[in-house]
């Protein structure tokens, strides 16, 4: 028996877009289906797999809201947690620029050296201002600092390579090197302390 309502579907079959599928999908949960334009009783197995694919949408659409949620709130927290690192940063490179330019226009050493004893102080203040204030890692002290030293061992040696190619090779003025080579560093650091030091 078929069931008619007004002139709506029309007898011409329309193109069955995404919206026709799923207006026909809440039908079919109801025991409804679309045929020849007339809503005709669906057979249980019909009824039963509609329910289970609508119930499955629900659930995909609830997961994917969910998903969307933690994306975001990654997101703020490593935008934070950058800002925080971008923060210890600034104090940590008023230290190694301090030092770096009182032992140079002191005439007490050259810039690559001065420079790597200003990366040396920089990093004490950046390990203790990290770990409480960026990360807010509960990793052990001696798990930590090794971990740190290493990360730290790696950006001194990029310090160094960086500096003595633009100072030394490119006889570039120290002070744009050095900020070239801070944001080079920068960014290795932030990512290594992220994933592993702290992590």
């Amino acid at each position: 028996m078929s069931v008619r309502f007004g002139i709506w579907p029309p007898r011409r079959v329309q193109p069955r877009g995404r919206m026709m599928r799923r207006f026909e999908r809440s039908w079919r949960v109801i025991g409804l289906k679309v045929e020849g334009g007339s809503y005709t009783p669906c057979t249980p197995k019909e009824s039963a797999k509609a329910t289970l694919l609508h119930d499955e949408m629900g659930d995909r659409a609830a997961s994917n809201r969910y998903r969307g949620h933690v994306t975001t709130h990654a997101l703020h927290r490593l935008s934070r947690q950058f800002a925080a690192f971008s923060g210890v940063g600034l104090a940590a490179a008023v230290a190694h620029y301090g030092i770096l330019i009182g032992l140079v226009e002191g005439n007490l050493a050259s810039p690559v050296p001065a420079t790597l004893a200003g990366y040396i102080a920089g990093g004490l203040v950046s390990y203790a201002l990290n770990r409480t204030h960026t990360y807010r890692s509960s990793r052990p002290h001696r798990e930590a600092t090794w971990r740190f030293a290493l990360v730290a061992l790696v950006g001194f040696l990029l310090t160094w390579l960086f500096m003595h190619a633009f100072v030394v090779w490119l006889a570039a003025p120290y002070l744009p090197a050095q900020l070239v080579t801070t944001g080079i560093v920068m960014l290795w650091s932030f990512l290594a302390h992220k994933a592993w030091t702290f992590a």
